[in-house]
């Protein structure tokens, strides 16, 4: 028979027990607070490092983009001045000059920009295949989709924006001579077209480009001068690097600490 002693111990519960209980309970969800601490500082930091590449060199690669247009649009106005012996196609400010350089600028544009977007993202899906069937795994997929939807975004934007403005100010055909054409390549690059300055589209054009009253005549009167044509071409290499340089940027959401709840109260 149990004696008095005993049977309080019983009826009290082993103490050393008990203690040895609540430690190992406290020790597991001291595990898991560290476990979930380590995986949202894992998480952060890389969308804190996907944010650096989202932008990461986009006025190199649009000024880039910006010489790639007046090299294209200049070598098929060349080969086009080879092609009609000369005659180039009238002043150089029909529509077709003004459409083919603005499909040209818009394509060089924008594959430029899906060249520098290369592997932007590879951290994140990454990410989200470490993490599928958590709980972290819809935060991660909706940064991926918003960062995938801003990028694509972005170089459309880009290729119009490039369009436009090539379409706008196009380089002369035939050196900007209705009768003869220039046998100089780099003519065809960096001359605007000129023969009564640019049509009443492209001044259209330019008027959307920048949001200056009278932007589009005031350049179709200067157009054939020394003056018109620096503006012009600055126009052309600047425009886009300078929007690019005020763009938004991305910026992803973060996830919080876990909070740390003592579990003895």
């Amino acid at each position: 028979m149990a004696s008095p002693h005993q049977l309080a111990n019983i009826m009290a519960g082993d103490p050393t027990s008990a203690t040895q209980s609540n430690l190992n309970q406290a020790l597991a969800y001291l595990e898991q607070y560290e476990k979930a601490k380590k995986q949202t500082s894992e998480i952060n930091k890389v969308m804190r490092e996907t944010e650096g590449k989202a932008g990461k060199g986009i006025e190199a690669a649009s000024l880039l983009a910006g010489l790639m247009g007046l090299a294209s649009g200049g070598a098929s106005n060349f080969l086009l001045d080879k092609f009609t012996g000369g005659a180039g196609i009238g002043s150089g400010t029909g529509a077709l000059l003004s459409i083919l350089q603005g499909i040209m600028s818009a394509g060089g544009s924008y594959m430029m920009e899906k060249k520098r977007q290369k592997g932007v993202t590879d951290k994140l899906k990454e990410l989200k295949k470490k993490y599928k069937g958590t709980k972290q795994e819809a935060f991660i997929d909706k940064n991926l989709e918003s960062l995938e939807e801003g990028l694509s975004d972005l170089a459309k934007s880009k290729a119009i924006s490039s369009g436009m403005t090539s379409a706008a100010l196009p380089t002369t055909a035939g050196g900007g001579d209705a009768t003869g054409g220039s046998k100089n390549l780099l003519d065809n690059i960096i001359q605007p077209a000129t023969g009564g300055g640019i049509g009443d589209v492209q001044q259209t054009m330019l008027d959307k480009i920048i949001p200056i009253p009278g932007i589009g005549e005031a350049f179709s009167g200067i157009q054939d001068k020394p003056i018109g044509q620096a503006l012009s071409l600055a126009l052309r290499l600047g425009y886009e690097p300078t929007m690019a340089s005020i763009a938004p940027e991305w910026i992803s959401d973060r996830l919080y600490d876990p909070e740390f709840i003592n579990p003895f109260g």
